[in-house]
C-alpha cells in the first residue's frame, strides 16, 4: 500500500466510447486560429458575391433596353422636356418655333456669330452627346462633328429632303475674320436658309422627324409647324417683291454667302471676299476697279456694316453699299424672322428708288 501523500486524489474521468470527448482534442490555440481563418474566408466570399453582382447590374440595362456601344453619361433630358441641341441659329429658330413649350433647344452662346466655323470645347462636345436629339444643318455645316464622336441614334440630318438642291462652289478661298480663326469657302454652300423655298422643305423634315420621336407631342407640333409655314411662306413673297424681275444688272456681293438668295431671286451676283469693319487692300480695289469696267454694278451686298472708309469709296464709285444679315449665329437684337423682314425691307428701298 503506498504511502499517504496528503493531497487530494484525482479520479481521471470515465470516457464513453463514442462521446466527443473521446476525440483527440486540439489547443485552444488551434481552435482559434481555425475560426479566424473561416472568419476571413466568409468575408471574401462575401466580397467576391458582391463585385459579380455589380458587374451583373452594370452589364444590364435599366427596364429591360438593349446596352449601348459605348458608355454614356446620364443625358439631360431623361426626365421632363427632351432636350434638343442644333448647330446654328436658323435650326435653333425653326425647331423652337415647332416645339413651343414641349422641349428646349440649345444652341450654345459661345459659338458666336458664326458657328459654321466654331471649335467647341470638349465640354460643349460632351452636352452635345448627352441631348436627347442633336439636329445637324447638312451641307457641311459645323465641320466639327465630322472630328467626333455623336449617338447616331439621337442624331438628325435635317438638310436630307434638300441635298439636290446644294450649290457647290469651285473656288477655294482661304482666309480669317473674327475669332472664328482660318477657313476656306468652297465645296457645298451651306446658307440655305436664304432660300425660303428649301428652308420650309427643312422646316416640314423637322417637324416629321420631332412628331415620329415624340408622336404624344404630335398636335402641338403639327399646328406650331403650320404658323411657321405661314410666315415663311409671306417672307418668301416680301422678298419676291423687293427684288423685280426686270432686274438685269448685276450685283456684287462682299463675301460668297448669297449664292442661295440669288438663285432663288434671279439675282446676277459677283462675289468679293471682303469683310465688315475691315479696310480693303489696294490690290482688291484693282479687282474691283476691273470688274467695274466689265460689268458695271450699282449695288453690293454686306453681311455688316462696310468700314466707314470702304462705304465712301463704294459709294463714289456709284456703288450703294446693302446690309443682308445671314444670321447664321444667335442675334444681338430680333430673331430670324424680323431680320429677314428687315432684309427684305431694305433690298426693297434700294432696288425701287
Amino acid at each position: 500500500m503506498g504511502r499517504d501523500s496528503g493531497e487530494p486524489s484525482v479520479r481521471p474521468p470515465e470516457i464513453t466510447p463514442g462521446s466527443s470527448e473521446s476525440r483527440p482534442t486540439k489547443s485552444r490555440r488551434s481552435i482559434g486560429l481555425r475560426e479566424r481563418m473561416e472568419g476571413m474566408l466568409r468575408i471574401i466570399t462575401g466580397w467576391a458575391i458582391a463585385v459579380i453582382m455589380a458587374i451583373g447590374a452594370a452589364g444590364c440595362s435599366p427596364q429591360g433596353q438593349a446596352p449601348t456601344e459605348r458608355s454614356e453619361a446620364p443625358r439631360k433630358g431623361t426626365e421632363g422636356p427632351p432636350i434638343i441641341y442644333v448647330v446654328n441659329y436658323p435650326l435653333w429658330y425653326l425647331t423652337s418655333r415647332i416645339v413651343g413649350e414641349h422641349a428646349k433647344v440649345v444652341l450654345p452662346p459661345e459659338s458666336g456669330s458664326d458657328p459654321a466655323f466654331w471649335r467647341p470645347t470638349e465640354t460643349h462636345v460632351q452636352a452635345y452627346q448627352n441631348a436627347d436629339l442633336i439636329l445637324l444643318w447638312g451641307a457641311d455645316y459645323a465641320k466639327w462633328v465630322q472630328n467626333v464622336t455623336l449617338p447616331y441614334s439621337r442624331v438628325i440630318d435635317t438638310g436630307k429632303p434638300i441635298r439636290d438642291r446644294y450649290i457647290f462652289e469651285q473656288e477655294m478661298v482661304t482666309h480669317s475674320h473674327g475669332d472664328s480663326g482660318e477657313h476656306s469657302h468652297g465645296a457645298v454652300v451651306f446658307t440655305s436658309w436664304l432660300d425660303f423655298e428649301l428652308l420650309l422643305q427643312q422646316a416640314r423634315e423637322i417637324a416629321d422627324r420631332l412628331m415620329e420621336r415624340y408622336p404624344q407631342h404630335a398636335r402641338p407640333y403639327g399646328e406650331n409647324f403650320r404658323g411657321l409655314e405661314a410666315d415663311l411662306l409671306a417672307i418668301d413673297q416680301q422678298f419676291n417683291d423687293a427684288i423685280p424681275e426686270s432686274l438685269k444688272e448685276p450685283v456684287f456681293a462682299s463675301h460668297p454667302v448669297y449664292q442661295y438668295l440669288a438663285r432663288r431671286y434671279g439675282l446676277k451676283l459677283t462675289n468679293f471676299h471682303w469683310e465688315p469693319g475691315e479696310a480693303v487692300e489696294e490690290s482688291e480695289w484693282a479687282k474691283f476697279d476691273e470688274l467695274m469696267e466689265e460689268q458695271p454694278a450699282r449695288w453690293m451686298l454686306w453681311e455688316g456694316s462696310p468700314e466707314a472708309s470702304v462705304a465712301s469709296r463704294l459709294r463714289e464709285a456709284g456703288v450703294t453699299p446693302i446690309v443682308i444679315l445671314t444670321v447664321g449665329g444667335i442675334p444681338e437684337s430680333g430673331d430670324f424672322l424680323t431680320i429677314m423682314q428687315e432684309n427684305a425691307a431694305r433690298l426693297r428701298t434700294a432696288f425701287h428708288q
